[in-house]
């Protein structure tokens, strides 16, 4: 889980974050999405036809995600700050 590993990544650097941008970082991680995921794969293989299953945990953290994008549009853009949370 990618998105995991770079939202600690950078949660790493808390003293110099703001408490929205924060938030929203911690949202995201904090996403049913991911234990859905996580739990699902432990118990039983994921196909292509049960997906359906999904849909709420994934429209939820599209939902974060669109809200991080339009924070960082309105707040951080402007500094042209850009996030590296290395490889």
């Amino acid at each position: 889980m990618n998105t995991i590993s770079h939202s600690g990544k950078i949660l790493a650097k808390l003293n110099y974050l703001e408490s929205e941008f924060v938030h929203k970082l911690t949202m995201i991680e904090d996403c049913n999405h991911y234990n859905m995921i996580r739990i699902a794969v432990k118990h039983t293989p994921i196909k292509t036809s049960n997906l359906n299953e999904f849909k709420p945990s994934i429209y939820s953290y599209f939902e974060l995600i669109k809200d991080l994008e339009i924070y960082y549009n309105k707040k951080l853009k402007e500094y042209n700050v850009k996030i590296d949370v290395g490889k």
